[in-house]
């Protein structure tokens, strides 16, 4: 009887160390793979974009002389906005340009993707011309109906609608707190009918626009680790005295999760530091007078 109370023991106690060793086993190997895999923080944050043989589009505004003069030196023609389909019967087209906080942004990101290995068959387009295209990876630079038709369409974390730069989660709403200072913000998002990653880079005004695209440029490792392949958004605040490149981090959303933060305190740490206070650059709740009006190129 003894000797069979002892076999039960036994056999209890192989399988219950048995099953403390499996579980072992499946969060050590858990922890190896993603520790494995952030090793590799661009093809995870770039996925859909470094692993496919597609476009990677990127979208910008182009403007056009309003009057039609042509004129390109002094003095400067006040300049709008292309519109799809736009005819001028009776008059020569004026060559169109694009802002220098376009150009900027999209040398930004020329430069992301040069870092990260994708140097072929990327397509610079003006959303006048290609704003129906969704069938390819893809950055949408600036404050545009292709971005407001993403903020419809892909669940965005931020977005901007009636002068303002809104966190859909919370609908917490940001403007910049004086006319010297700025905003904007970067985001991923995946669209939901071609699973194609769409990230928007959109400023309150044009030196918001290019801080976004260099918060991407300065902190793509950092991201790809606390993010990976999911959406994420992330708010940049700037000082007009400054420059873009003094742009500092206000927020970033959603807050990473925990494992990450806990098997990368080093990179978890360095973006706390980043993260300024609110009040510096911008103000929470409804537009003051001191807030300057968008400029959308």
């Amino acid at each position: 009887m003894w000797n069979l109370i002892i076999n039960n023991c036994y056999v209890i106690a192989i399988g219950t160390i048995g099953s403390i060793l499996a579980t072992v086993v499946v969060l050590v190997t858990r922890i190896i793979f993603y520790k494995v895999r952030d090793l590799f923080p661009a093809h995870s944050l770039f996925r859909g974009i470094l692993d496919s043989d597609l476009p990677c589009l990127i979208f910008t505004l182009r403007l056009t002389d309003m009057k039609r003069e042509g004129k390109f030196l002094t003095p400067i023609p006040k300049y709008a906005v292309a519109s799809p389909q736009e005819e001028y019967e009776g008059r020569q087209l004026t060559p169109w340009v694009t802002s220098t906080s376009e150009t900027q942004a999209v040398a930004n990101i020329l430069n992301i993707l040069g870092r990260v290995g994708r140097t072929k068959n990327i397509q610079i387009l003006f959303v006048d011309q290609d704003s129906g295209r969704w069938d390819a990876p893809m950055f949408i630079l600036g404050g545009n109906w292709k971005a407001t038709r993403s903020f419809e369409t892909c669940m965005p974390i931020f977005s901007y609608r009636d002068e303002k730069i809104i966190l859909e989660s919370t609908k917490d709403v940001y403007r910049p707190k004086t006319s010297d200072h700025d905003i904007g913000f970067l985001q991923k998002t995946i669209n939901p009918v071609t699973g194609f990653p769409v990230w928007v880079a959109m400023g309150w005004r044009g030196a918001g626009t290019v801080a976004a695209t260099y918060a991407l440029l300065r902190w793509w490792k950092e991201i790809g680790i606390l993010y990976g392949s999911h959406p994420f958004g992330i708010l940049i605040g700037m000082n007009d005295k400054d420059g873009w490149q003094q742009s500092h981090i206000v927020r970033i959303y959603p807050e990473p999760k925990c494992y990450k933060k806990i098997f990368h305190p080093v990179v978890w740490r360095r973006i706390s530091k980043a993260i300024s206070d609110a009040s510096v650059s911008m103000i929470l709740g409804k537009p003051t007078e001191q807030s300057a009006a968008p400029d959308r190129r």
